[in-house]
């Protein structure tokens, strides 16, 4: 009966490895660029303003998000 209970276990280790290692290759997709992770590169301007008094400086920044 422990013999069973072990290859049993080890097989149902097997079993969830085999199910991770499918559900993150399916959500993966192998590296393609497609679907919901191959979204197109954007750009964004942003204008920093800070001012102390009669003091006042502006910087404008582009951030690009990939």
């Amino acid at each position: 009966m422990r013999r069973h209970g072990r290859r049993l276990s080890r097989v149902f280790v097997l079993i969830l490895l085999l199910g991770g290692m499918a559900a993150t290759v399916s959500l993966s997709g192998c590296s393609s660029r497609n679907g919901y992770f191959a979204q197109a590169q954007k750009s964004y301007d942003v204008t920093i303003t800070a001012s102390a008094g009669s003091l006042t400086h502006t910087a404008t920044v582009t951030i690009q998000v990939q």
